[in-house]
């Protein structure tokens, strides 16, 4: 077997409503300042494996 570990890290976006940079949960959010759906995800929208282990 093997066992999978997820850390999880907020994506950061520009919100150009309110002209901020903002932390967002999920890919869909509005902009938690001034709740804009005009995002572009800057950061987070990758995954890295740190290690695998497998028995």
């Amino acid at each position: 077997g093997c066992d999978l570990h997820i850390v999880y890290k907020p994506a950061q976006a520009w919100c150009w409503d309110c002209s901020q940079v903002v932390e967002i949960h999920q890919h869909d959010a509005q902009c938690p300042l001034c709740h804009g759906e005009r995002l572009r995800v800057d950061t987070g929208d990758s995954l890295i494996v740190k290690s695998i282990e497998v028995e």
